[in-house]
């Protein structure tokens, strides 16, 4: 969660844990922590810390737990994620006052999941059977996503196979060529191929997609008694 004019000050020293006294430690026109999250932080939130007059800061995630008075809220700080020395180890904050305030930095902005889009096709109703045939569903490439490239499909099903594996090609039918090297796979008794014993694999020659596009969904292995397909797409663009 992200919240607006959070910032608080602290004097602690070191590389571990940092303590904001519960008076004095937020500058006019902010708020606490503890007072915006309405108690202890346990799920982490990124942060920057940052040294007032030396050159020492740090950016990385925290928990927070709620003092009470005397005793301050505690900061505990998890390996940096950058650091004015470079990254990995925690910065050793001198004596003065450091600000410590949630930030959205570069890695998570340039994250893993930057300039990706997912998006799913419901190919099969949820009672319909599966059977083996090319051209159960047909999705048209939209605007949006000209110029992606797929990362990976994933298929799940509404009734599990009872006996032989589930698997799946989506072939572009434009470029008349199969997107996937290695098939998608839904073994016995699961309802998803995310827990695959083979992980299918997108063929990166074959994986960009333009305007209008025509991905055509073939199945090549129903197993037995499954019913029901969905599949979910995660696009990047390069």
């Amino acid at each position: 969660m992200f919240y607006d004019r959070v910032k608080q000050t602290t004097t602690s020293t070191g590389t571990g844990e940092l303590e904001l006294p519960l008076t004095g430690s937020t500058p006019s026109g902010f708020r606490s922590f503890i007072t915006v999250w309405n108690g202890p932080i346990t799920t982490p939130v990124r942060v920057a810390i940052v040294h007032e007059s030396a050159n020492e800061w740090e950016i990385c995630d925290v928990t927070i737990s709620a003092g009470s008075t005397p005793a301050p809220d505690v900061v505990t700080r998890s390996v940096a994620v950058a650091r004015s020395a470079g990254t990995g180890d925690n910065v050793n904050f001198s004596a003065g006052t450091k600000y410590i305030f949630p930030v959205a930095d570069a890695e998570w902005l340039n994250g893993v999941n930057a300039n990706r889009r997912v998006f799913s096709i419901r190919v099969l109703a949820e009672a319909t059977a599966l059977t083996v045939a090319d051209g159960l569903g047909v999705f048209a490439v939209p605007a949006e996503l000209n110029g992606y490239n797929i990362v990976s499909i994933h298929a799940a099903v509404d009734t599990v196979s009872s006996s032989g594996a589930v698997t799946i090609q989506v072939y572009n039918a434009t470029d008349t060529q199969d997107i996937l090297s290695t098939e998608i796979t839904i073994d016995v008794s699961e309802y998803t191929s995310y827990t695959a014993a083979t992980a299918h694999v997108v063929d990166t020659d074959h994986d960009d997609l333009a305007t209008g596009d025509r991905l055509r969904i073939d199945c090549d292995g129903a197993g037995t008694d499954t019913a029901g397909l969905t599949l979910h797409f995660v696009c990047q663009k390069p």
